[in-house]
């Protein structure tokens, strides 16, 4: 017999590997544990057992034996991700026993409260889908956390209201760069706004001034 045979051998018939080849096949939180992939040395010479588990989302990682089996690791994550939904959503998204919400749930409720209160809104029939209007939690799973804190939600096309589908985080700038008062050109088939092809290629104004009145003029024409 080789000796990486005997290796692995050895391996397998240490305390680690049996108590981690027990777990094959067991269920813990929400881990279905179907491999033992061996040891892990630690920086001091211990030994970690090391398992290959499927979540029941559907993702597959690999998991420290010990951990999995004393309840350390429950889920890939989306256990910690559920359980938080839950819990803004029974007691209004509040941070512990903070009285204010977090930034996700007060941009909730403003959207909300602008679509139903914003003249210009109203006259422009911009609404909150009712996914969103009667869930927070489906918001929330919807666009995720906010990146940063210089990031706001935006509507991708200004003429229509808040979902899936028309809605991301962005920056001020990217936000500045949607705008309807903005004017695009194009220059290589990338449509800009003039500030970005100063930026991206340095033309000044009154040339995308000259080039924007030029590409409409010839809008205007095959039209």
């Amino acid at each position: 017999m080789s000796k990486k045979k005997n290796i692995l051998l050895s391996e397998l018939k240490s305390g680690s590997a049996k108590y981690a080849i027990a777990m094959i096949g067991n269920v813990y939180g929400r881990l279905n544990v179907f491999m033992y992939i061996g040891d892990r040395i630690l920086p001091k010479g211990q030994k970690q057992a090391m398992i290959l588990a499927q979540c029941e989302c559907g993702n597959i990682n690999t998991y420290v034996a010990n951990h999995v089996k004393h309840g350390r690791s429950e889920s890939c994550g989306c256990l910690q991700y559920d359980l938080s939904v839950k819990r803004f959503t029974v007691h209004g998204n509040k941070i512990g026993g903070m009285s204010r919400g977090t930034k996700e749930y007060s941009i909730w409720q403003a959207i909300k409260g602008r679509c139903k209160t914003n003249i210009k809104y109203i006259e422009s029939g911009i609404t909150v889908c009712k996914k969103w209007e009667n869930s927070f939690p489906d918001f929330l799973k919807d666009v995720g956390y906010k990146p940063t804190d210089l990031h706001t939600l935006e509507r991708l096309n200004n003429t229509m209201g808040y979902s899936p589908e028309n809605c991301k985080w962005a920056t001020r700038e990217e936000q500045a760069n949607n705008t309807r008062r903005n004017k695009f050109i194009l220059i290589n088939g990338d449509r800009v706004t003039f500030a970005q092809a100063k930026r991206k290629y340095n033309l000044g104004y009154s040339k995308c001034k000259t080039i924007y009145k030029q590409q409409n003029e010839n809008d205007n024409t095959n039209t």
